[in-house]
């Protein structure tokens, strides 16, 4: 364990320090506070022991604001503030400031290393935490290697994420482990579904505004409290209503359909697109100022084609899970590599749901290619990566990522229009320019 003592009493100081180095820990002092931050990033202390008086002024305040710009740069690190002049409001200032704990001196040794240890001890949970959380995350490639270092950025600054991808990549998946990561985990995660009374849903309404409406409705805003909301499909927004929610974002007011009371917008907000937001933006779909204010953080996530290097670890991920119910079975590895060839247009959700329905209606316990096949739904259609089938989906994809604009479906695949029509009648790819 790493400790760093903050206090301007040089004494004191190293007291601790020979305290802390006789139990087996390491430890380092600072005496002027004005370099804390600098020494922190440097030294990366596991607790910091922090006084709260650095001068003759025993009101604490100097420490406080130190406690602050500490809590507001290194959040996740505990700081257990320690003063001569210890009171009940004092120590409560500060636990509201960010502390994690307090003693007063003169300090027992054993009651001072009982409360650096349990700091100690649930600092190293939350990082094992963390670690489990991302691993739900599965994928060795790069893509998902960047998706895990930019998600664990977002949730630990709560910065507001944008997560794009098309269906059945896991943006749900991604949006929850934000939301368990963060300081809003132990508070509600609300996702607006794809609903044609958006502005209903979120902000409610009173009785009598709508025909029909014959009582209050709650709105999301008002349900969420200090929570996360998730919402998806900006690009299908009017930009009148984009520019509603903007407002709302910015000045964290909301006012209920049919009422003059203003409320506050305390939540946290979450953004999900099933396509890129630079397609979005470049047609004009999305606002740039809306994208922006809600992208401090943007994770995309490819589609399963894209990061073909991971389906052998979803493939055994998801079995493992299988496995823990009644019904066993054991993949060949022949029948994994062959089934990592086969392409899912629905991404991670189809192969899930392909592997669970092997499970459900296979007798077999030993599964090989020959008993995988069988289990193909008709409209599941995977079929064995070639090239021309690789081409196939390529195509498909620009056209659906492109909303039909052949010209930037050819651009897209650096092809002409023309030699695109011609793949396209090749492959029997139908579609009205």
């Amino acid at each position: 364990m790493k400790i760093l003592i903050a206090d301007d009493d040089r004494t004191v100081c190293q007291a601790l320090r020979l305290l802390f180095l006789s139990q087996g820990h390491d430890a380092q002092y600072i005496i002027n506070p004005l370099n804390i931050l600098e020494f922190i990033e440097s030294y990366a202390p596991d607790v910091l022991l922090l006084d709260l008086n650095f001068s003759v002024d025993t009101s604490g305040e100097q420490g406080l604001q130190i406690l602050k710009d500490v809590h507001a740069a290194y959040e996740r690190l505990p700081v257990i503030l320690i003063t001569a002049w210890g009171t009940l409001d004092l120590a409560v200032q500060g636990m509201k400031a960010g502390a994690s704990d307090f003693v007063t001196k003169p300090w027992e040794n054993e009651v001072l290393m009982q409360k650096v240890q349990t700091q100690w001890s649930l600092r190293q949970t939350a990082v094992s935490t963390k670690a489990n959380l991302l691993n739900e995350l599965v994928g060795s490639s790069e893509a998902m290697k960047l998706a895990r270092e930019l998600l664990s950025k977002a949730a630990s600054s709560e910065a507001t994420l944008w997560i794009s991808g098309s269906r059945g990549t896991g943006k749900d998946l991604l949006a929850s482990i934000y939301h368990r990561m963060g300081n809003r985990s132990s508070l509600p995660l609300l996702k607006l579904e794809d609903s044609e009374e958006v502005e209903a849903e979120l902000w409610g309404y009173r009785k009598g505004v709508f025909p029909g409406s014959t009582k209050d409705h709650r709105g999301l805003l008002s349900k969420i409290g200090e929570g996360n909301l998730q919402i998806s499909a900006w690009e299908s927004f009017s930009s009148g209503l984009q520019s509603k929610l903007l407002k709302v974002i910015e000045e964290r007011k909301f006012t209920v359909i049919g009422s003059d009371l203003e409320m506050d917008v305390r939540c946290g907000w979450l953004a999900t697109s099933h396509f890129h937001p630079d397609d979005s933006l470049e047609t004009g779909a999305l606002r740039e100022d809306l994208y922006y204010r809600l992208a401090q953080v943007h994770i995309h996530l490819p589609d399963l084609d894209e990061r073909r290097e991971d389906m052998p670890e979803l493939i055994r991920h998801f079995s493992a899970q299988l496995n823990a119910g009644e019904r066993k079975r054991k993949l060949e590895e022949s029948a994994i590599e062959w089934l990592s060839t086969c392409s899912f247009p629905g991404n991670v959700r189809q192969l899930k749901a392909y592997l669970e329905r092997v499970w459900l209606l296979s007798e077999q316990y030993t599964l090989n290619i020959k008993e995988l096949k069988k289990y193909f739904a008709a409209e599941d259609k995977p079929a064995e990566l070639t090239l021309e089938g690789m081409e196939k989906e390529m195509i498909k994809k620009a056209i659906a990522q492109k909303k039909g604009n052949m010209s930037e479906v050819a651009k897209t695949l650096g092809i002409t229009r023309s030699a695109l029509y011609r793949r396209m009648s090749k492959f029997g790819i139908q579609h009205e320019d």
